[in-house]
């Protein structure tokens, strides 16, 4: 017959605390990853480096397809290159299902659609922008007219 170990309380409580903490641990460290990978990609799109952006943002997705940022970024990768189309609606689409709420990429979907000739819907983006940022300029922007020649 086996004996059960009777575990007191205070070891378990201590052994729970020591898995919380590196738990936490690990998340903080994954965070700052994440931070700085956001950066990188940041900086090359700032430097204009938009084909070198646009590979590296396909490159960390791989990794961290839950990262908003990211397909955001490869958003922008993409209009930066002039390739509006609907792999960039798909960044921009998909970075809103992991962050509903965030403006610039609400934004960038609104400017997409309307390059697309999907007017109605982009405006609805670009207005809804500018409900949560009512200073994005680039929403501003966006709303204007598209030039004929576009």
């Amino acid at each position: 017959m086996f004996k059960t170990a009777i575990i007191p309380n205070v070891c378990l409580k201590k052994v729970a605390l020591s898995g919380l903490i590196t738990l936490t641990l690990y998340r903080e460290k994954l965070r700052m990853i994440s931070l700085s990978l956001e950066n990188q990609g940041a900086e090359l799109l700032m430097k204009g480096h938009y084909q070198h952006a646009l590979a590296f943002f396909e490159r960390v997705l791989e990794d961290n397809p839950k990262e908003a940022y990211f397909h955001y970024g490869r958003g922008e990768s993409l209009c930066w290159l002039a390739l509006y189309n609907e792999k960039a609606l798909e960044s921009f689409e998909l970075a809103l299902i992991i962050s509903p709420h965030n403006a610039d990429i609400l934004r960038g979907k609104g400017n997409i659609l309307r390059v697309l000739n999907r007017n109605q819907e982009g405006l609805k983006c670009l207005e809804a922008t500018l409900n949560m940022d009512p200073k994005n300029a680039e929403a501003l922007l966006g709303i204007l007219p598209l030039p004929t020649n576009y």
